[in-house]
């Protein structure tokens, strides 16, 4: 049966890593990879890359194999809050009724209770 057409739940499965290299004391180049799984569609890998300047500003790219590629920038309010805007070109078959998609992602970093260090700022 065609999960699509039955309304049966599918499961995703995503996987990401990436690492943040100082270029110098206020540069960072930023690279990551996103690998998405959701059956029956074929496995999905993004790969990103932002630059960031004094752990205020960044800005990026990311581009999927046979589909899109997009423009990203963002900045850090602080310790807690980033904000984030992209813009998605869509490459594949569908940018016949695409043009594009947009995305703003406002970003919380909420009460850790355990203390562990999970900076905002990292990737």
């Amino acid at each position: 049966s065609d999960a699509y057409n039955t309304g049966k739940e599918v499961p995703h499965y995503f996987a990401t890593a990436g690492y943040k290299f100082f270029l110098d004391d206020q540069i960072a180049a930023i690279p990551s990879i996103m690998v998405k799984y959701v059956q029956p569609s074929p496995v999905s890998v993004d790969l990103n890359m932002k630059i960031a300047f004094k752990d205020k500003i960044w800005l990026g790219g990311s581009y999927r194999k046979d589909d899109s590629f997009s423009a990203m920038a963002g900045f850090n309010i602080g310790k807690m809050v980033n904000l984030t805007y992209s813009y998605d070109f869509t490459t594949s078959d569908l940018n016949t009724v695409s043009n594009g998609s947009h995305e703003i992602v406002l970003g919380l970093l909420l009460n850790n209770i355990y203390k562990v260090p999970s900076y905002i700022k990292m990737w």
